[in-house]
């Protein structure tokens, strides 16, 4: 197998406290992973909740970009968990461990 991944941003939360504004609570990511030897596509959709961010480093919503996003994905929703149920379901779809068949009668 040879998986890439994408992830897809949408529903973002935002709230104000103190003087930050617009601070991202919480967003959606649609992961998709495609398996450019068999064709398949899996996506896994998630919600992201991230923590108060800190005044020194925070990010004016108008300046975030999709590395950010991808950077709060791996720090707060393990990335690596949700690649490695795609890759699992891919796997299993490419080798099903049972088959179905019509009964003999």
């Amino acid at each position: 197998m040879n998986i890439t991944y994408t992830k897809e941003y949408s529903q973002v939360a935002v709230a104000n406290e103190g003087d930050l504004k617009d601070i991202v609570k919480s967003f959606y990511c649609n992961m998709i992973g495609i398996d450019s030897d068999s064709g398949i596509s899996i996506p896994v959709g998630f919600m992201v909740t991230l923590t108060s961010p800190d005044p020194s480093t925070f990010v004016q919503y108008q300046n975030l970009t999709k590395e950010i996003f991808d950077g709060w994905v791996d720090m707060f929703a393990n990335a690596t968990y949700y690649e490695n149920v795609i890759a699992d379901t891919i796997s299993v779809t490419i080798n099903p461990p049972t088959t179905i068949k019509d009964l003999p009668f």
